[in-house]
């Protein structure tokens, strides 16, 4: 199946590369922007035929906005391969700081979603429902953050997970941020943890986990263990909620995901990112550290009545402000 590479847009002008030479059968497009919202045609359109549409709409994006471009499956075909583009919908940003506020949205668009906050300080907040991909990458690096909706979707199913690519860890003022429900990092630790699967203990170094066996041997998640065994034994051996680790793993070796243990009335998750490796977690940024933050205000999941009052349950711990 076809996929799209990157998804730039400049004024007017959005240029869209694929992994193959692409033939639209959909001359035009309908596009939609973030301010109004509005519905933006494609006025002129070059590189049919190649990896590299470019098309000018007839309206200009400012930087801060982002247009949103959906396609079913029959958009376009492989120019020489026959393959169709997949269904799926993108969030494209752009040149400036981009806010993309969807985490709660109610969005009908076409599954999966992908977004690409292009340059400047972006925010993006996506849906933790659907399957997604985001997009860092700029060519002026900028300190991006993302977040996520109420964690209430099953965690273990792998198909959801989340892919960040282009994830800065420079230790500069251009590093990325993972805003989570809370910023709270394990601490180094030998465990002798519960078995599952082939998994029997971990041990914790900067935040990153290593997982052996009962012989001692480390293992690779993706490649000596499956990846549902790597969510269900930190399911299992990470007790605080909210509580956040990472592991080398998906199968890749520059593969970095990211476990938090889910909060009250939450569920635990993963986000991978793309490309890392050699890192540590961090509430702080620097150089070949992920930096873990949490912008999200506690969140209210459940109340009840007791026999002096009532009692809410939140996401995260609070304090009273009088």
């Amino acid at each position: 199946m076809a996929n799209v590479l990157s998804a730039t847009i400049s004024g007017s002008i959005l240029t869209i590369v694929y992994d193959e030479a692409m033939t639209s059968l959909t001359p035009g497009g309908i596009f939609s922007s973030s301010d109004a919202p509005l519905d933006v045609m494609a006025g002129g359109f070059t590189g049919d035929g190649t990896n590299t549409w470019t098309l000018t709409l007839n309206a200009t994006i400012d930087p801060g906005d982002y247009i949103i471009m959906t396609s079913d499956g029959s958009n376009a075909v492989g120019t020489y391969s026959g393959t169709y583009l997949g269904a799926g919908t993108s969030f494209v940003g752009g040149s400036g700081d981009t806010v993309m506020d969807l985490a709660e949205a109610d969005i009908d668009y076409y599954t999966p979603f992908a977004f690409y906050g292009n340059e400047g300080e972006d925010i993006i907040s996506i849906p933790l429902w659907s399957p997604n991909i985001v997009s860092l990458t700029e060519v002026i690096a900028a300190s991006d953050t993302v977040s996520f909706g109420d964690q209430w979707v099953e965690g273990h199913r792998l198909w959801k997970m989340k892919l960040i690519a282009g994830f800065d860890v420079t230790g500069t003022s251009t590093n990325d941020k993972l805003s989570l429900l809370s910023g709270i990092i394990e601490g180094n630790a030998v465990v002798d943890g519960a078995d599952v699967g082939v998994v029997a203990s971990h041990e914790i170094v900067g935040g990153i986990v290593t997982f052996k066996n009962a012989g001692g041997t480390v293992l690779a998640a993706g490649i000596d263990m499956e990846n549902e065994d790597a969510y269900r034994y930190l399911e299992t051996n990470i007790a605080t909620a909210g509580t956040t680790v990472a592991f080398q793993g998906n199968g890749k070796i520059d593969g970095l995901v990211v476990f938090q243990k889910g909060t009250t009335g939450t569920n635990s998750f993963f986000v991978s990112l793309d490309g890392i490796s050699g890192v540590t977690l961090s509430n702080t940024a620097g150089t070949n550290v992920v930096q873990i933050v949490d912008t999200t205000a506690p969140l209210v999941q459940y109340g009840g009545m007791t026999s002096t009052g009532i009692d809410f349950y939140c996401s995260e711990i609070v304090t009273a402000i009088e």
